[in-house]
């Protein structure tokens, strides 16, 4: 299986990559600085690209058999496109280059109602974070619109640097109760498990230990 990769180079695309590989996958890295990108394997392409600019990228989906983006921007409060626009502009090349398969990330606290977050998570961070979620909002909303592509939208809860454990609980759209953080590792490893399972077609799967 051949699989391409955006946000390669952040912390969780690097452990995209690297389980992949691992696994035995093709994998094509897409990397906005591909001579700061240190990984290097005999199954590894890396081309320099920038999902906000599609012409970098376009022409070199053809042949994947999914697409997986892992691409993000932490914990900022910053007012942000990056999201929808990416989204928009892969899926676009996807159709381009007959790739039927999309996987990508947007976040547990995308949900306004979700009972499973704490008060003061509610009252203080989630305003915080008010124009990211507004944007992740519209990725998932642009997906549910896009019938030709089987995508999945990965939510995590708080992502941690921790070991892989393959060990968390999964929800189909509130965060799984008492839980509130997940590693960056165990959210690689998620998102891996996707490329031959159905089980979360056209779904949000929320990951929390």
């Amino acid at each position: 299986m051949k699989i391409a990769v955006f946000g390669a180079s952040g912390p969780t695309g690097k452990l995209v990559v690297q389980q992949a590989l691992e696994k035995g996958y093709k994998v094509t890295a897409f990397v906005r600085n591909p001579e700061n990108f240190t990984q290097s394997h005999s199954d590894l392409t890396v081309i320099k690209a920038d999902a906000l600019v599609p012409s970098t990228f376009e022409n070199n989906l053809k042949g994947h058999d999914v697409v997986l983006s892992a691409l993000g921007i932490g914990q900022s409060f910053k007012d942000t496109s990056l999201y929808s626009e990416s989204g928009k502009y892969i899926i676009e090349a996807m159709r381009k280059g007959g790739v039927k398969k999309f996987i990508c990330l947007t976040s547990g606290g995308v949900e306004d109602d979700d009972p499973s977050f704490e008060f003061i998570y509610k009252l203080i961070f989630k305003r915080l974070l008010r124009k990211p979620y507004n944007d992740m909002k519209k990725l998932e909303s642009y997906l549910q619109s896009v019938s030709e592509i089987d995508w999945i939208i990965v939510r995590p809860s708080q992502l941690i640097d921790k070991p892989l454990t393959g060990i968390y609980r999964v929800s189909a759209r509130y965060a799984p109760k008492g839980g509130s953080k997940i590693s960056r590792a165990d959210l690689a490893h998620f998102m891996l498990k996707q490329l031959n399972s159905n089980e979360w077609l056209r779904k949000t799967p929320t990951l929390t230990y």
